[in-house]
């Protein structure tokens, strides 16, 4: 008797119907899809890119590691196991269709249901994002889900491979308590790096010259030259614009010398040349009269006889007569500056520069208050300013009529009026009965670009001394702790190859980046980057060792020491799919 051949597409629809037929089939994409949905809605109206970053990879995480993670099981276990055993596939399509034909069409309706699970989970998150955002806005997300697309359906099929192998080799028992620990696993397996971290925050590497590093500060200052270059962080053009600055050579500032007369020349040249520092035309000298002293002391380069007249409560008053002689721009000025500036390197900075201000201005309501003590570096005070005695209380000498207004004078002037505290031995004065001396701090010398640019220098000069300094000098290999970091990386690279978790996730994380715009400094700390804020307590992130030269000082591209995670998941689609061969051979075999 002939009988007739069924198409693939006939077959695909017959296994599709008995899947329909299976409740928990049924109740697991239903799960898969309010599960996606729930998650979509709830980070569309969250308004900060790196909590969606941070939400949407736990998201990716327990939607492959468990919801596809244990679809993938029900579907094998239903049409392998279940319908192999109680004869349902034999009874229909045996003597019409070969065994190679029903292999590969439960193979495809298992990966067809993968990648519409996975496109629709696409497709939801970034409608939800368009809907309630704008397109700015949708960029991470996009950024996200467009890895997701393409990396989902490929961890997915190793997976879908790796179940169908084992089912086919092992009892449904072992293989079932196989893969609750596979699950199990997903959870734990980035543990080893944690600790390792957590580790080297205490762990010390010495330089020949001496200086000691924490390894975890060592490597803040290479990713984030790593980040810079790449231009991913947060104000990115004026990031490069200071980093440069302060990593050249030449320049050779650091953390400990960057308030040097010789090093504030140089800062002050830069500002100059970007356009946001001017010099004050002119030669007007301003006066403030009738202060009276509140803090002095012989220690202070006054008359003497101006301190026994203060020890002795004398209410003299004295004037101020003195010249600021360059002052930064205000902020119609800078855009201005953006809006004639020709050249696009430096109005892209300049804009950034404005950008930055906006974003000071927008948490603090009051930038002097909060960062009085910045009045230190650019103070600009002309060096014939003086404080003059009255005519009729000078001595016949003439010795006490003057002293010179210093700028340390000035500055803490200027402090006092945000913070009360004194060490005894600043100059200081009562403010005269028009609130001159007020008006010279709160409105004169309030300079918000001022502010900006010393907060610019602060944040990044700690991370660049290190960079500079780590790889100017020769690591001391014999020092203990070195060989305690090189043991445990060594240790945790050969983990990384042979763990099949860290080593396919890591494409995911790789390539699947952060909210680059979110990745800026602490507000409320002197040079604090929050680097590392969105990763995955869970998830695997590329990781590189210390490569040195024949010197043994750090290579400055050291963080591109390391493999492209890419390799791995191709390598284990290699092996998966040479399982599903074997898979198939066993296939054979089975009775139906």
């Amino acid at each position: 008797m002939k009988i007739k051949n069924i198409s693939y597409f006939s077959l695909l629809k017959f296994l599709f119907k008995n899947l329909m037929f299976d409740k928990t089939f049924i109740y697991f994409n239903v799960a898969t899809l309010f599960f996606s949905l729930i998650f979509s809605f709830y980070s569309a109206f969250i308004d900060k890119d790196g909590e969606v970053a941070i939400i949407f990879d736990f998201y990716a995480i327990f939607f492959v590691g468990v919801v596809m993670f244990m679809l993938i099981i029900r579907i094998c276990f239903y049409l392998f196991v279940r319908k192999t055993e109680d004869k349902t596939i034999f009874l229909i399509v045996s003597n019409i269709v070969s065994r190679l034909s029903l292999f590969i069409s439960i193979y495809l309706i298992s990966i067809i249901v993968i990648i519409f699970q996975v496109f629709l989970s696409f497709v939801l998150f970034n409608i939800s994002f368009s809907i309630f955002h704008n397109v700015e806005n949708s960029t991470i997300i996009l950024q996200k889900t467009a890895t997701f697309l393409w990396f989902a359906p490929l961890i997915l099929i190793c997976l879908l491979n790796f179940v169908i192998f084992l089912l086919m080799f092992v009892n449904n028992q072992v293989t079932m308590t196989f893969l609750t620990l596979l699950l199990a696993f997903t959870f734990v397996a980035n543990l080893p790096l944690k600790f390792i971290k957590t580790s080297e925050e205490s762990t010390r590497i010495k330089l020949n010259n001496n200086q000691i590093y924490n390894v975890s500060n060592m490597y803040e200052a290479l990713d984030l030259q790593d980040y810079i270059g790449k231009g991913n962080i947060r104000f990115k053009n004026l990031s490069k614009f200071i980093n440069n600055f302060l990593i050249n050579e030449q320049n050779n500032i650091t953390k400990s010398n960057i308030s040097t007369l010789e090093k504030k020349t140089l800062r002050i040249n830069l500002w100059k040349d970007l356009g946001i520092l001017v010099d004050i035309k002119g030669d007007d000298w301003s006066e403030i009269k009738d202060l009276r002293f509140k803090n002095l002391s012989y220690s202070n380069s006054v008359p003497t006889s101006w301190v026994d007249s203060f020890k002795q409560n004398e209410q003299k008053k004295y004037d101020i007569k003195y010249r600021i002689d360059k002052r930064f721009i205000k902020q119609d000025e800078l855009l201005n500056l953006i809006d004639n500036e020709k050249d696009s390197t430096k109005k892209a900075v300049l804009s950034d520069f404005y950008n930055f201000y906006q974003y000071l201005a927008f948490n603090f309501t009051d930038l002097q208050a909060n960062y009085y003590s910045l009045f230190d570096d650019f103070i600009f005070l002309n060096a014939d300013s003086k404080i003059n005695a009255k005519q009729n209380e000078c001595s016949a000498s003439g010795k006490d009529c003057e002293s010179s207004f210093l700028e340390e004078y000035l500055r803490s002037n200027y402090i006092s009026f945000f913070y009360e505290g004194s060490d005894g031995k600043q100059v200081l004065f009562f403010d005269n009965e028009n609130k001159d001396l007020e008006k010279l701090v709160k409105t004169t010398l309030n300079s918000p670009l001022m502010i900006a640019t010393r907060l610019l220098e602060n944040y990044f000069v700690s991370y660049t001394t290190t960079y500079r300094t780590i790889i100017s000098n020769p690591i001391d290999f014999n020092f203990t702790d070195f060989i305690k970091y090189y043991n445990s990386r060594l240790a945790f690279s050969i983990f990384s190859i042979f763990s099949p978790y860290y080593s396919l996730w890591s494409s995911y994380t790789y390539y699947s980046g952060y909210a680059y715009d979110d990745i800026w400094f602490s507000l409320y700390s002197d040079s604090k980057i929050e680097l590392y804020d969105q990763q995955n307590l869970f998830l695997p992130y590329v990781q590189y060792s210390f490569t040195t030269d024949e010197n043994g000082k750090v290579l400055p591209n050291t963080y591109e020491n390391f493999i492209n995670p890419l390799i791995y998941l191709f390598l284990y689609l290699t092996l998966t799919s040479i399982a599903i061969g074997f898979s198939y051979w066993r296939f054979r075999k089975i009775s139906l």
